[in-house]
């Protein structure tokens, strides 16, 4: 588990990973949505986690008994959150000091796509825009040669 880049909040997960976050926090959320990859993952009783079970496995003791209470005996369609997957960790590598280029090559996207991401998560309306994402300063860096 790595430790959630500032700036990155719930409201940017779809559906029940959302409402995961605000229960057990946004990094059960994600570690959740890489485990599940988009299938539909058993929440069991509190009484019924043990230290092996795929969802302690995944998110956490503390998590998983928050996770539990709130959905227990339930089975939980989990998105994939591709996109939003995809900007946490630009963000995550952006904050350990990779750049854009670099950024772009471990994601295995354009380099255009993938400069933007770790600035802002989202615009006011909740879509990503390049250009709400980008400072001029970034572009010109961009643009330069070498």
């Amino acid at each position: 588990m790595t430790t959630v880049p500032p700036g990155l909040t719930p409201h940017i997960l779809p559906g029940i990973l959302r409402e995961i976050a605000e229960i057990a926090g946004f990094q059960a959320a994600v570690d959740l949505c890489v485990a599940a990859r988009g299938r539909r993952f058993y929440i069991p009783a509190r009484s019924r986690l043990t230290k092996n079970h795929p969802l302690v496995l995944a998110v956490g003791w503390r998590a998983a008994r928050l996770i539990a209470d709130a959905y227990g005996h339930e089975t939980l369609p989990i998105p994939t959150a591709r996109p939003v997957l995809r900007a946490y960790r630009a963000r995550v590598l952006r904050t350990a000091g990779y750049t854009t280029g670099q950024i772009a090559m471990i994601l295995d996207m354009e380099r255009g796509t993938c400069c933007g991401w770790p600035r802002h998560p989202t615009t006011r309306s909740g879509r990503w825009t390049r250009a709400s994402c980008v400072p001029s300063s970034t572009m010109r860096r961009a643009a330069s040669p070498g």
